[in-house]
């Protein structure tokens, strides 16, 4: 039962990753959004979400100028896990964009959004378009990315087969190793639902040590936090403990609610398997209660808490 349990895994979609696929009207006019983009690219999401509201507020913002806003506020909160706060700031980029580069970003992150809040029908609408988008573009990097969450949604409805297909089609076309540890990550969850730990632990260290040479402490943390999990599995609790920590401190760190109640409940599984069922339940409750504020809920986490108090 343990196994049916906790071994199951969210793949990840790290959103950041869509601020170069947002299309260039973005950048040209950032001008009135520069600063709040520059937060984005520090992973300070706090402040650049912050920056947003405060330039919305300027009266008679020109309609680009409010586009390119638009969208830095929804990536902001998108890469916290505040996906309903997103979700109205991604809208109205949509309604504001008139080209196919444009719209093939927002497209990926609307799709990736629905996603996040259980409109699956909506997202795989837009995960969709936001394929077909790049594409048309012959944009190989907006593709690779919009494929990772088409991905995501061909697996959660059940077909890891496919997914695994799709995720690799997004790392052949990756240029320059980028989105590849995303990929990787992604793939390394569908081995370890399969009990396949060896090829999972092994995927996950290489999107590390990419993500590393890169410098993206936000994707080194996601990883991190999925290779505790594997490592968990696996029986090596101190291995886990330490990637488990890691990850929780640098999402805190930036900022990332959705991820912090991710590691929660990772840790509170591993708790379990060290027969430490007190602080199982208190780092579980603590998942859930982050998940509430986010305005998502952890069903996984949830049904951990219920079987804990069973025990």
């Amino acid at each position: 039962m343990f196994r049916i349990l906790f071994g199951q895994f969210k793949p990840a979609v790290l959103f950041i990753a869509a601020v170069v696929s947002l299309g260039t009207a973005s950048v040209a006019h950032a001008n009135k959004a520069e600063t709040c983009y520059n937060f984005l690219a520090a992973q300070d999401y706090p402040r650049a979400a912050s920056e947003a509201k405060m330039l919305l507020k300027i009266k008679g913002l020109a309609r680009e100028d409010e586009r390119s806003v638009q969208n830095c506020l929804g990536l902001a909160y998108s890469a916290t896990g505040r996906f309903r706060d997103a979700l109205p700031a991604l809208l109205r980029v949509e309604a504001l964009s008139n080209s196919t580069e444009g719209l093939a970003g927002v497209y990926m992150m609307l799709g990736m959004t629905y996603q996040k809040i259980g409109d699956l029908n909506r997202a795989e609408l837009y995960a969709q378009r936001a394929v077909m988008s790049y594409k048309k573009l012959d944009d190989k990097s907006g593709e690779s990315v919009s494929l990772l969450s088409l991905a995501e949604l061909v697996k959660i409805r059940g077909d890891t087969d496919r997914a695994l297909v799709l995720y690799r089609e997004s790392l052949d076309l990756a240029p320059n190793e980028e989105g590849k540890p995303t990929a990787l990550n992604n793939i390394a969850l569908i081995h370890i639902q399969r009990r396949e730990l060896v090829e999972a632990v092994k995927l996950l260290r290489e999107a590390i040590d990419i993500s590393r040479r890169q410098s993206n402490g936000h994707v080194v943390a996601m990883c991190q936090l999925t290779l505790g999990a594997a490592l968990r599995e696996q029986g090596d609790f101190a291995g886990a403990e330490q990637e488990l920590t890691a990850g929780l401190n640098a999402v805190q760190l930036i900022g990332d609610r959705g991820r912090e109640a991710l590691a929660y409940r990772y840790l509170g599984e591993l708790r379990f398997r060290q027969d430490r069922l007190a602080e199982a339940k208190n780092l579980t409750q603590k998942a859930i209660e982050i998940s509430r504020v986010n305005g998502t809920m952890d069903v996984l986490a949830v049904q951990n808490l219920d079987f804990f108090n069973k025990q």
